[in-house]
């Protein structure tokens, strides 16, 4: 039988989706659906749609479609975003 995934060693895991990693430089993008606090939405990066959340949010931020965004990193498959300055 081939393994397609590799099993994770935590229990009660099959598989390890969801440890954050930064990237060593932002990656420009644009909000496609709206990001509100707690929740995802959608954002383009690089030519392709992603899942997107807010990274270290400490307020009442919510991101609009068409807003200038940059990726700093992911968990799992959402990349974790921030507001462009």
């Amino acid at each position: 039988m081939i393994s397609w995934f590799k099993r994770s060693d935590q229990p009660n895991h099959m598989f390890t989706c969801s440890s954050v990693q930064l990237f060593p430089t932002a990656v420009p993008g644009t909000v496609a659906e709206a990001i509100c606090p707690g929740q995802t939405g959608w954002v383009k990066c690089q030519g392709s749609f992603w899942k997107a959340k807010l990274y270290n949010s400490s307020g009442e931020i919510t991101l609009e479609p068409n807003q200038t965004i940059r990726a700093v990193g992911r968990e799992g498959i959402t990349l974790l975003v921030i507001a462009e300055s």
